[in-house]
C-alpha cells in the first residue's frame, strides 16, 4: 500500500510542474514572447488553423503584412497569401499568346511582391503558401476555400479611395485592415 501511495505523489508533482509550465507558456505566449527553443519544458506549438491574407492585385500593403504574421504567430496560424485577377487566361483563343503573356507577367509580379511577406513569415516560422487566382475576389475566396479547407479568419486591405466614391473633400487616405471569420 505505501508503495501504491508514493507512486501517486511522484505522480502528482509530475502533473503540477507539467501544467505549470504550460501555464508560464501561455503567460508568455500572451505577452508577446515566443519561448526559448532551448527549453526543454514546452514543445513548439502546432499549426491550429488558416488565415488567408488577400492582397490589392499584385501587392501587399505592409500593415497587412504585419498584422496577418503578428496574428499568425499569436495564434499558430498558417498564412495563405492571395492575388487575384479578373482575368481569364483562355478565354480569347484570337489574342491567347497577349492574353498568356499578362497572365504570366501578373503570376511573376504577384511572385515578387510576396517574397517579403514569405522571407518574414518564415523568419517566424510561420508556414506560408502563395496562391494566384484568375478570377473576381469573391470567386477566388470560395476557390480557395474548397482547396484549404479550412480557412478560418480573411485578411484583406480597404480598397483604394477613388475621386468619385470619397465621403467628403476632407476625406484623407488611410490604411485599414479588415478581418473577416469564416466560421
Amino acid at each position: 500500500m505505501g508503495t501504491l501511495l508514493s507512486r501517486l505523489r511522484k505522480r502528482t508533482k509530475a502533473i503540477a510542474g507539467s501544467v505549470e509550465e504550460t501555464q508560464a507558456a501561455i503567460t508568455f505566449a500572451e505577452a508577446g514572447h515566443l519561448q526559448l527553443e532551448n527549453d526543454p519544458g514546452v514543445s513548439e506549438p502546432a499549426v491550429s488553423g488558416k488565415l488567408l491574407v488577400v492582397g490589392h492585385e499584385t501587392v501587399f500593403s505592409q500593415t497587412v503584412i504585419d498584422y496577418a504574421l503578428d496574428m499568425a504567430r499569436r495564434m499558430s496560424y498558417e498564412i495563405v497569401a492571395l492575388n487575384t485577377a479578373p482575368l481569364s487566361c483562355n478565354a480569347f483563343k484570337p489574342f491567347s499568346a497577349s492574353q498568356k503573356k499578362l497572365c504570366d507577367e501578373f503570376k511573376q509580379m504577384s511572385a515578387e511582391h510576396a517574397q517579403r511577406f514569405k522571407q518574414s513569415a518564415e523568419e517566424m516560422g510561420i508556414p506560408f503558401a502563395h496562391v494566384v487566382k484568375f478570377a473576381e475576389p469573391e470567386k477566388a475566396l470560395e476557390m480557395i476555400q474548397k482547396e484549404y479547407d479550412p480557412i478560418d479568419f480573411v485578411i484583406t486591405d480597404e480598397q483604394p479611395v477613388s475621386l468619385e466614391n470619397r465621403d467628403s473633400e476632407t476625406q484623407r487616405p488611410s490604411r485599414r485592415v479588415y478581418v473577416y471569420s469564416m466560421i
